[in-house]
């Protein structure tokens, strides 16, 4: 976002991008223009175990 001189960015993520756009958007609330999150992964679950 910095780098691209962008005030706020766009996100787009599935599986576990979703936890990173979490994570982002609950840190940097006013950075997010949009975000769409499909196959979401819970945060508080232990997701990794399946793999």
């Amino acid at each position: 976002r910095a780098a691209l001189g962008q005030r706020q960015i766009s996100y787009f993520a599935y599986s576990y991008g979703t936890y990173i756009g979490q994570v982002y958007a609950t840190l940097f609330p006013s950075r997010i223009r949009r975000m769409v999150l499909d196959s979401t992964v819970d945060p508080a679950g232990v997701w990794y175990a399946d793999n």
